[in-house]
């Protein structure tokens, strides 16, 4: 149930969430086995670092929710204060080494996203109790299979919140069995979840006030499906046919209402997609009534169930899936896809004229537009001179003229080369794809003037673009550093009717730095000027960047996101080696954490720590 739960089929398209999903379960394992054996410590540190190293935002989420069922457990299992403060001392060690021994990827992951504006926390008590349509979008996750994220049925077209928590075959109807029953923990943790589910503000303490989202739904789909196998297990104890017929009145109860029931004046209805709807009901009410016939045959036992819910899995997830796939529409995504994978980058001075994903990320294409959860700060930066802001694209550059040819977009892909300089043709199924060229700038080439950041924000945005192409913004403060070197432009003096085509073939003749190379370690180049020279590099500055010339580390001058390096007269060579931050204390941590957890290993070896093998012995 919990495999395929409505939380993955709605999260088809996001495959790493699943590896989370799967791996989640061994921390609360490694949880209960401190609590019933205090020396029993190596489970949890696994478990704590393989789920760090998986993936650092659901960590976040795992941290908390842990945190909560470190509580609820505890206090069921009365032990007293003293035993609860050793158990969370002991959890609280063992999860601090397990991170530290995934800190190679953890820490540079966490100092990244710092940076990141969507890293802000955002605490408002307006958002305590949400309003009717969060209500109706957290009740549709609860009671109906998953959709898909990109184009939903009812409530709100298009969502990525991974709201869905649908149970296989049963739903809510064997958990809510359960819950009627019981009065233990359990209940306890289903109801504050689901309480937490409704208030968009406590639902977004699972990612520490950042953002609302039910992607921490998967713990609560965990929990459920615990309290539906217990139900299995011992069905004669347990009320399941009126939950059963109550669960699936509730679903009927909620089509009809977001059907029928305005929600405004100008939304008559929250339905999108009535006879996707209609499946999702029946495919609800289905699962129900299988479980009432298996009650009155006496025959909900494990077995069977287990076998129905496979099946059902297969419907409700082969639904999901086949809506993704048919999204898909006339196949244009997976040929665009295919397209990327070939191609290759032409020279490595230049990029391609591409702000599709599917065409830059698949193959060895580098574009100038991406979009991406957590967008470069060299790139944000950039973008901020035109006013641009986005928590997950970077600006389109072709909408600002001069821009493409700043940012070395030389060569583009079309199906139609007529009268342009065609490079390569590339066959993609029945259609021919061509890559042509066109003039743009080199990624680095020496500049002769600059310009303030404060000046140059005075300047239209239609007309910044000219303006970088014959000057790199700086600091004021690091005016006097170049000021020897170029000299600062007056906007008036520039022609914005000149060709901006003619100016990037000039750049590339006059002022290119040659020999220009990327690989994994950053990028490489030469230069030979007849005097010193301010060079530009249309790179991201990350933060991780090292220059040297000749072999000599020199400062790297910021230019709004990007690079600006002072490069002497004549030969020399230049080069940029990149380092992740946090990287370096990452590896060092990393092993020492694992070098005292191999010893830890080899001493239990050696002299028998207790732990699993110890409590077998002792029972």
């Amino acid at each position: 149930m919990y495999a395929f739960s409505g939380f993955q089929a709605t999260n088809l398209m996001f495959y790493h969430f699943h590896d989370i999903t799967a791996l989640f379960p061994l921390i609360l394992i490694g949880m209960e086995r401190i609590m019933a054996d205090p020396s029993d410590r190596k489970p949890l540190v696994f478990a704590v670092f393989i789920n760090a190293l998986a993936n650092y935002y659901f960590f976040v989420v795992e941290a908390v929710f842990t945190i909560l069922y470190f509580v609820f457990r505890s206090v069921s299992k009365e032990k007293g204060i003293r035993c609860f403060l050793r158990d969370a001392a002991n959890c609280f060690l063992c999860s601090a080494w397990g991170v530290a021994m995934a800190a190679i990827v953890f820490l540079p992951s966490v100092i990244y996203v710092l940076h990141s504006p969507r890293a802000n926390s955002s605490f408002h008590l307006s958002d305590l109790i949400g309003d009717m349509k969060w209500t109706l979008f957290v009740l549709r996750g609860l009671l109906l299979p998953a959709d898909k994220a990109v184009s939903q049925a009812c409530i709100i077209l298009n969502n990525w919140q991974s709201a869905a928590a649908y149970l296989p075959f049963a739903g809510m109807a064997l958990c809510l069995a359960y819950m009627k029953k019981e009065r233990n923990w359990l209940t306890g943790m289903i109801c504050a979840l689901l309480v937490v589910s409704f208030s968009p503000l406590l639902s977004s303490g699972f990612i520490l006030f950042t953002e609302n989202t039910l992607r921490w739904w998967f713990a609560l789909v965990l929990m459920m499906a615990l309290a539906s196998a217990k139900v299995i297990d011992h069905s004669e104890s347990y009320n399941v046919g009126w939950m059963a017929v109550g669960y699936a009145l509730a679903v009927l109860a909620f089509c009809l209402i977001i059907y029928f029931v305005p929600y405004n004046e100008t939304t008559p209805t929250l339905v999108y997609a009535p006879k996707r709807l209609a499946v999702f009901a029946g495919l609800a009410v289905l699962g129900v009534g299988l479980i009432l016939w298996l009650l009155k045959t006496n025959k909900l036992c494990s077995g069977r169930m287990l076998l129905l819910a496979s099946v059902c899995a297969v419907l409700t997830t082969g639904t999901t899936l086949y809506l993704y796939w048919s999204s898909v529409g006339d196949g244009t995504s997976r040929e665009m896809i295919e397209l990327g994978t070939k191609l290759e980058t032409i020279e490595d001075q230049y990029r391609y004229d591409l702000t599709n994903n599917q065409l830059m990320l698949t193959g060895n294409g580098s574009g100038m537009t991406v979009f991406s959860s957590t967008i470069s700060q060299g790139e944000r930066e950039f973008d901020s001179l035109f006013g641009y802001y986005s928590h997950t694209h970077s600006m389109n550059k072709n909408l600002i003229r001069g821009l493409p040819e700043l940012f070395g977009a030389k060569f583009t892909v079309t199906m139609d080369s007529d009268g342009q300089n065609q490079v390569i043709e590339i066959g993609n199924h029945e259609e021919n794809w061509f890559v042509t060229e066109k003039p743009a700038c080199p990624i680095g080439f020496a500049v002769d003037h600059y310009i303030v950041r404060e000046r140059l924000m005075d300047i239209e945005n239609e007309k910044k673009g000219v303006v970088l192409l014959h000057a790199a913004v700086i600091r004021p403060e690091d005016e006097g550093m170049i000021s020897g070197i170029c000299t600062a432009i007056d906007p008036e003096t520039i022609d914005f009717e000149e060709d901006v085509s003619a100016v990037a073939v000039k750049i590339s003749n006059e002022n290119a730095v040659c020999d220009f190379r990327r690989d994994s370690r950053g990028f490489r180049c030469r230069s030979d000027f007849s005097k010193q020279k301010l060079v530009y590099f249309s790179i991201p500055d990350e933060g991780g960047w090292t220059a040297t010339i000749d072999g000599q580390k020199q400062d790297i001058i910021p230019s709004a996101g990007m690079m600006l390096l002072v490069v002497p007269e004549g030969k020399h060579d230049i080069e940029f080696t990149y380092v992740t931050p946090g990287y370096k204390a990452g590896i060092v941590i990393s092993a020492t954490a694992w070098l005292l957890f191999i010893v830890w290993l080899a001493a239990g070896r050696l002299f028998g720590t207790t732990g699993l093998r110890g409590r077998s012995r002792r029972h």
